[in-house]
């Protein structure tokens, strides 16, 4: 049984040999993106655009790279198992602190103190 993680026409993943997979892979693709990501993923868009409108967030971002920015860290812990790949108020901390520093306009965000480190600079580092 061949396994190939991409296709000429970006569907989803084909696993040879087994009758109907392919259509039951898609189906279930389709049902996950219209149902479950792309309304949650909708209203997140809008959230960034208006981020962008008001000053907060810089000029020009995507707001799609944005949120693959801010999803992918959570779905590789999930997907991808490790040794402190823990989902933890810290780690949410520090993901936000370190997405949107880059996103905000300069100087806009304070550095967020995630446990006993800092989640950003250090709070003896002059601005």
């Amino acid at each position: 049984m061949g396994v190939s993680l991409t296709s000429s026409n970006q569907k989803v993943p084909l696993i040879s040999g087994l009758p109907g997979t392919r259509i039951t892979l898609i189906a279930i693709r389709e049902a996950v993106r219209t149902r479950w990501v792309e309304p949650r993923r909708q209203v997140a868009r809008e959230i960034v655009c208006r981020g962008v409108q008001s000053g907060e967030l810089r000029a020009g971002l995507d707001p799609d790279i944005v949120l693959d920015a801010l999803y992918g860290p959570f779905y590789h812990r999930l997907l991808v198992p490790y040794k402190n790949g823990v989902i933890s108020d810290a780690f949410i901390n520090a993901l936000v602190d370190t997405v949107f520093g880059g996103l905000e306009r300069d100087g806009a965000r304070a550095p967020v103190q995630s446990g006993n480190r800092s989640a950003g600079r250090p709070d003896d580092t002059p601005e």
